[in-house]
């Protein structure tokens, strides 16, 4: 995942919950377990939810749909 952060970082914000300390946003975006990446689009609409550790291939799949 960092190598994908630092190829894209130009192109998203990327932020890192902590959600035993800020249950309220787990709840907001359905987190039920961890690891859990939540794709945003520049609306703040959900655009994926991958759960558990996706492969570089998936998860810049999905960052790539959220820029569109």
């Amino acid at each position: 995942m960092q190598d994908l952060l630092k190829e894209i970082r130009d192109q998203v914000d990327y932020l890192k919950v902590d959600v035993r300390k800020d249950p309220q946003t787990a709840r907001k975006y359905r987190v039920q377990a961890t690891p859990t990446i939540v794709i945003l689009d520049k609306s703040g609409r959900l655009v994926k939810t991958l759960v558990g550790v996706p492969t570089y291939a998936e998860l810049k799949g999905a960052v790539n749909e959220a820029v569109k």
